[in-house]
């Protein structure tokens, strides 16, 4: 286990875990999919790793849903969390990942595609949001929905 994945052990007390209740307890966010429509957030970027060395994830991490698109949906639990992959190596991947960073800049101005990265990290949006279903194969013949940006806006 790395010290990220654990609790710091100087802070930790089992008793007083113990004689606490759930409140005391601490709770993962909760990662989903985002339901289609309008969401304030906060946002951080997640950049290549040795494991996704072609992809840049943008995290949106839930505040508040203001609208959604079906009303018969769940409004998001403040804290839901849900990660956008921008796979680079492909059109595809590079055109979403474009859409972000063309509106990002027009919040915060010219720059290299970093640079609007490392400006816009924290920043609290707007977000519109749809579903794209994942292709169905022999594997996953009912394919998961992913979230999928349509706007972005700082406030």
């Amino acid at each position: 286990m790395t010290t990220a994945n654990t609790l710091d052990a100087q802070a930790f007390n089992m008793d007083s875990l113990l004689e606490g209740t759930l409140d005391d307890l601490a709770q993962v966010p909760e990662f989903v999919t985002f339901p289609a429509g309008s969401h304030r957030i906060n946002m951080t970027w997640e950049m290549p790793t040795k494991d996704r060395p072609t992809s840049i994830g943008l995290k949106l991490t839930a505040i508040e849903t203001l609208e959604l698109n079906d009303s018969s949906a769940s409004p998001l639990v403040p804290g839901s969390m849900t990660t956008i992959s921008f796979k680079m190596d492909n059109e595809y991947g590079q055109s979403n990942y474009r859409k972000v960073i063309t509106s990002l800049s027009a919040h915060y101005g010219a720059g290299t595609n970093r640079e609007i990265m490392e400006k816009s990290a924290g920043a609290e949006c707007l977000v519109v949001t749809s579903l794209r279903k994942g292709k169905v194969t022999e594997a996953y013949p009912n394919p998961i929905a992913y979230t999928q940006i349509v706007e972005i806006a700082p406030v």
